[in-house]
């Protein structure tokens, strides 16, 4: 019939898929996992006892490839914290001549290499979800709104200093939970769809208590 295939061709743009405007951001986000994830692999490997999770999940942890860091890493939530709900630590940092004040029960198991590196990454991929996503930040940060302002307002030089000087600071989220960790990284080694989506949603359980707690 004349003029369907114009029909057609305007229901597909109506009908197109709605991409996410934070779908960058959360591929970001897992990408830091899967290096967390990794690091904690290869922690395990070497013996390095230093970080509580790789002692109660030497086993499993051991046995992960690359494939299986990535499916771990697959939960929408960054799993590690950097005072995220703390302004008053981040309003301190931020001073021209601010240094992170060194809070004794934060204090990062990771060695200093690594936690470098991650501590980089993630306030560059917060950073960035401040300029162009920011109503995802409290679900894929665990991040207050205080602290979402401050961050989005930094320079690049500032941001720089910050993850340089803070690195120590950098936690693992959720390292007192060891449930949540045993779990994750054994869906990620069997590849089970269920076991996967069951420990997502253990996640942003956790997280959704954590951010109404702190209302």
């Amino acid at each position: 019939m004349p003029g369907s295939e114009d029909s057609r061709s305007q229901s597909a743009q109506v009908m197109a898929p709605h991409r996410w405007r934070s779908a960058r951001i959360l591929e970001a986000v897992c990408q830091v996992n899967e290096h967390l994830v990794s690091a904690l692999s290869e922690l395990s490997r070497h013996g390095s006892l230093s970080s509580p999770i790789v002692g109660q999940n030497l086993d499993v942890l051991r046995r992960l490839d690359v494939t299986a860091c990535k499916r771990a890493a697959r939960i929408p939530v960054l799993l590690l914290d950097l005072h995220f709900q703390h302004a008053d630590w981040w309003r301190h940092v931020v001073r021209p001549n601010g240094r992170s004040p060194a809070t004794a029960a934060s204090t990062s198991n990771l060695p200093a290499t690594h936690a470098a590196e991650l501590t980089r990454e993630s306030l560059f991929v917060a950073w960035l979800a401040a300029q162009h996503a920011r109503q995802s930040m409290s679900l894929l940060f665990g991040m207050s709104d205080a602290v979402a302002t401050l961050i989005g307002e930094l320079t690049p030089q500032q941001l720089s200093r910050i993850a340089e000087q803070s690195s120590r600071e950098l936690c693992i989220r959720w390292q007192t939970k060891p449930e949540f960790w045993k779990r994750l990284l054994t869906a990620g080694r069997s590849g089970s769809d269920v076991e996967l989506c069951e420990v997502r949603l253990f996640g942003l359980q956790l997280l959704g208590g954590e951010l109404m707690s702190a209302r």
